[in-house]
């Protein structure tokens, strides 16, 4: 289990704090992967002219 802290309200995040959390954050994470995928689905459909969201299994 991953460990959750907390940043008082009101606390401003700077660059790398930000950076720092976007990294560990699992969702993010996910939702990076998920954007790479598609993006190489999409190049991989584009001779045929349908993009991953066209796709159907």
């Amino acid at each position: 289990m991953s460990r959750i802290e907390t940043i008082p309200h009101g606390t401003e995040i700077g660059c790398s704090e930000s950076g720092q959390i976007a990294r560990q954050c699992l969702l993010t994470r996910t939702r990076q992967i998920a954007r790479v995928l598609t993006s190489l689905y999409d190049e991989m459909l584009r001779p045929l002219g349908i993009n991953a969201s066209q796709y159907r299994f």
